[in-house]
């Protein structure tokens, strides 16, 4: 299950793809994540499903937030070309899991990783 969205440009030679996954084996597959990209709409993404964009080719920013934490990233697409990211809800680990169990707040984390 995904969410392909339209492409902004006309002319394959002026666009990319980005293909943002949650599929992580170490996603706590709870907690839905945010996907915003260049600032423009955001996407909800839960456990098993994907986001696909065409971008026109050059730098763009991807935000991804749980609505606790957040990880951004500028990445640069370049023609035809697929640029790949996974990311996921991983549970917390050392003092910053103590201090979230303490405040009551979930003891996970954003991660995002290309690929």
């Amino acid at each position: 299950m995904g969410h392909p969205k339209p492409g902004m440009g006309t002319e394959t030679d002026d666009v990319g793809t980005l293909r943002i996954e949650r599929s992580s084996p170490k996603d706590i597959r709870m907690r839905d994540l945010y996907v915003l990209v260049d600032d423009d709409t955001e996407d909800n993404l839960l456990y098993g499903e994907f986001l696909e964009l065409e971008l026109p080719v050059g730098e763009h920013r991807i935000k991804i937030t749980n609505r606790l934490f957040t990880k951004s990233e500028t990445m640069t697409v370049s023609a035809g070309e697929t640029v790949r990211y996974r990311v996921a809800n991983i549970p917390a680990t050392g003092p910053m899991a103590i201090l979230m169990l303490i405040t009551g707040s979930g003891s996970y984390k954003v991660h995002m990783e290309r690929r």
